[in-house]
């Protein structure tokens, strides 16, 4: 059971570093990416980045998850 549960964690939490590296890079490349859009020349941030940082932040809360349900295990 225990070890089914670990399992689980460690799941978990490769996957959030996947969000976060994956669509990290994917953020920081959009700076010298050309817009696709006119409307985008207009916009702080283009559209691959926006639809980046919900991505970021759900690894993020997985992490501050796993993080958190580990400290209540130990």
């Amino acid at each position: 059971m225990v070890v089914q549960k670990n399992r689980g964690i460690k799941k978990a939490y490769l996957f959030s570093i996947f969000l976060i590296t994956v669509f990290g890079v994917r953020f920081i490349i959009e700076f010298w990416k050309q817009n696709q859009e006119l409307f985008e020349h207009s916009m702080p941030l283009n559209m691959g980045q926006l639809l980046s940082i919900p991505f970021i932040l759900l690894g993020v809360y997985l992490q501050w998850k796993i993080s958190k349900n580990a400290a209540w295990t130990n």
